[in-house]
């Protein structure tokens, strides 16, 4: 009897200090972070992406806390590089000290330009390594709101749209990501924030082009203290410059926090309505010059000989066009969702915003119908819109939508 109850006591005892995620039966993983990796001419021709793998298996800390797992792709490399495979897209779990703890899987090369390669990475993360939490990067080429990211060499530069990255997201996703981060060029505009919010908490992204390097993968070495995306933000934010002191490009990054746009859409909604009125040629004029006056992005595309991206800094645009307590008002709305911005250069202020203005020619080709399936801010869309159709001499339409008129 003695021993029975003494084997009772010491069962009991071991339960109460059993780690609590064991009795919920919850997975005890706190986060598993999905690089989607498509390497294209980045790898191809410097070996980009090999070299920030390496990276995050330097800085990846050991224990079980984190999973990090790495889809390769969308590069032709036909001797391979060790993660870059010809006629293959691979899946690897990064390990600790510098090396990689497994291949998970091998397939013929799929396009990480289709919707559905980033769908099944989704879901291969979410079902073989479950976790509390999950984030995503997107690495590759970028684009902005417009032409979106990650341009696979091996299938035609066929290429990520926003509305094909929210598509994998919405199909996929068993809950909303603690944050997603786009190593890539010119994504860090509020279209591409608002089409975000409803799948993750936070956005890391750059206003302006990267460089090759990309990020620096050393803000792993205390992801698993990170209580939250906005802390692992903030580290991204302040790793990406170090030992960038001599380098004279221009450089941003920034942390958002995605629950502020939608606040945000509806006082542009309101800013940009005002008076429900057809813009002149008198105030294309003084709105041109305004315009011409904000920080713009991607000057390093438009001197290769391309007319860029018309992207500007949203808070720069703001206070351009309305110096006084509105324009103040939403300017303060869009610093207040920025968690963490750094730029090697006075002006940016973490988010973007397209106007049209340099490149004609796409605005008549495709970005003014493009922009409108955004189905971002009505009022911004209709305003840039009216600007758009006297800069290119279309018929002008004014802001309500209800009349069309000849422009000029």
């Amino acid at each position: 009897m003695k021993r029975r109850f003494q084997f009772l006591c010491i069962l009991l005892t071991a339960l109460l200090f059993i780690h609590p995620t064991a009795v919920r039966g919850e997975n005890p993983r706190k986060l598993t972070l999905m690089v989607y990796m498509c390497g294209s001419n980045l790898e191809t021709t410097g070996g980009s992406a090999s070299a920030d793998i390496r990276e995050m298996t330097e800085a990846f800390p050991a224990g079980r806390e984190t999973t990090l797992l790495v889809m390769t792709g969308g590069s032709r490399m036909p001797e391979g590089t060790g993660y870059f495979q010809p006629g293959s897209t691979g899946i690897y779990e990064i390990g600790a000290g510098g090396r990689i703890r497994r291949v998970l899987q091998s397939d013929e090369s799929t396009n990480m330009g289709d919707q559905e390669t980033l769908v099944s990475f989704l879901r291969y993360g979410q079902e073989n390594r479950p976790a509390e939490s999950y984030a995503l990067i997107l690495w590759d080429h970028g684009g902005g709101p417009l032409e979106g990211v990650c341009w696979d060499e091996t299938s035609d530069m066929d290429h990520l749209t926003l509305q094909e990255v929210t598509g994998a997201l919405e199909e996929a996703l068993t809950q909303k990501l603690d944050w997603i981060g786009f190593d890539a060029c010119l994504m860090s505009s509020l279209e591409v924030a608002s089409a975000m919010a409803p799948y993750a908490d936070y956005m890391i992204a750059s206003q302006e082009t990267e460089p090759a390097f990309g990020w620096n993968y050393a803000f792993l070495k205390e992801i698993a203290q990170d209580e939250t995306g906005a802390d692992t933000g903030r580290r991204i934010v302040e790793t990406y410059f170090d030992g960038q002191e001599a380098n004279r490009d221009l450089m941003t990054l920034a942390c958002l926090d995605l629950s502020k746009t939608a606040s945000i859409e509806a006082a542009m909604d309101a800013f940009f309505s005002d008076g429900m009125k057809p813009l002149t040629q008198e105030d294309f004029s003084v709105i041109s010059g305004l315009r011409g006056s904000v920080t713009g992005f991607g000057k390093a595309i438009r001197a290769l000989g391309e007319d860029g991206y018309d992207l500007v800094d949203a808070r720069g645009l703001i206070r351009a066009l309305d110096a006084g307590n509105a324009g103040e008002e939403l300017a303060g709305l869009l610093s207040d969702m920025v968690v963490s911005s750094r730029s090697s250069e006075e002006g940016p202020g973490g988010v973007s915003l397209y106007y049209p203005y340099m490149n004609k020619k796409k605005y008549q080709e495709t970005w003014r119908e493009t922009y409108e399936q955004l189905h971002f801010s009505a009022g911004y869309t209709r305003h840039i819109n009216a600007f758009g159709d006297l800069l290119t001499g279309r018929e002008m339409t004014d802001w309500s939508g209800l009349a069309a008129e000849e422009a000029g």
